[in-house]
């Protein structure tokens, strides 16, 4: 029996559509009139190539990893390049889906946590929205944990390298609704101190909002992270590993989308405005230089009045 051997055509026009030069349509071009698409490559060239290129991530290519000292895991790496090429080609722009895969690569080295907030990259790209919205409520953690627990430093740091990668190409950063105390005597004075480091610190998008106006959320923590998984935390943790132990995990594709849309409403509805495309906003730029400021613009979100009223900056 004689094998027919199928025969490859260049389609120019498809190539320009997956954002390729017309450098590079022309090379193809001229590479199919040469005949070489008719050559057979060898069986494990996929194979091959990969583990040429692990060689030079191996070497830490300054081209993928300039901006960290964390080492890539080039099996990882481009594992989530093939993850993100739909939703770049679905933009015309291939070359997000390197800058997204070296993104999440440096998320995945953090941990298994930081690295699922990585998956949310796709979304991002093909919708051109947050790739994380994040609901943190101050009634079930401490925000002093992001500065004494070694695991949530890596879940913020985490959070940056997305907002590096979304800033980077003009897609919407990361947003973050905080649910307060019902009173500032409720938070000790290391818990504000946090929070004030966080506002400086924040490269999400950061809205406040009174626990009275977002009663539907007094009893959990939510990460949405795209428009298909959800970390959420529904109990009290008594320290930080309890909180891990205590995050259910979900990729329920309706409970996302969900949770996205309805955490959303909250923040146009009644969420304070804090920090917003990197800006601190009036009043608590000024509230994070002042004694007392941070406590103040607390105090003002929380009893719902003017910060202005309550200072005299």
């Amino acid at each position: 029996m004689s094998i027919v051997k199928k025969t490859r055509r260049v389609n120019s026009e498809e190539l320009r559509n997956l954002g390729f030069s017309e450098d590079l349509v022309r090379e193809a071009v001229l590479r199919e009139q040469r005949g070489l698409l008719a050559i057979e490559p060898p069986a494990d060239l996929v194979e091959r190539t990969i583990q040429a290129c692990a060689d030079l991530f191996s070497e830490q290519d300054k081209s993928v990893a300039a901006s960290t000292e964390m080492s890539l895991e080039s099996a990882n790496y481009f594992s989530r390049v093939c993850q993100f090429m739909p939703a770049a080609v679905g933009v015309r722009d291939i070359s997000l889906a390197f800058q997204a895969a070296a993104a999440a690569a440096q998320c995945q080295v953090l941990g298994e946590w930081p690295g699922r907030l990585a998956d949310s990259l796709g979304f991002a790209i093909s919708e051109r929205k947050s790739p994380l919205v994040v609901l943190e409520n101050h009634n079930l953690t401490s925000p002093a944990w992001w500065e004494d627990n070694e695991e949530f430093q890596k879940i913020h740091m985490a959070c940056d390298r997305l907002n590096d990668f979304v800033i980077s190409t003009g897609i919407e950063r990361s947003v973050r609704l905080v649910v307060l105390r019902p009173s500032i005597f409720d938070y000790r004075s290391e818990e504000i101190d946090a929070i004030g480091d966080l506002m400086r610190e924040a490269t999400s998008d950061i809205w406040w909002v009174p626990v009275s106006r977002a009663p539907q959320y007094a009893h959990q923590d939510v990460v949405v992270i795209g428009s298909e998984k959800v970390m959420r935390l529904r109990m009290k943790p008594e320290s930080p590993p309890d909180a891990f132990r205590a995050i259910e995990y979900s990729e329920d594709i309706k409970l996302a989308t969900l949770l996205r849309r309805e955490i959303n409403k909250e923040i146009s509805s009644f969420g304070t405005p804090i920090k917003i495309h990197g800006r601190l906003q009036p009043g608590f730029a000024q509230a994070i230089h002042q004694p007392n400021g941070i406590k103040l613009a607390l105090e003002s979100v929380i009893e719902e009045r003017s910060l202005a009223k309550a200072c005299d900056w």
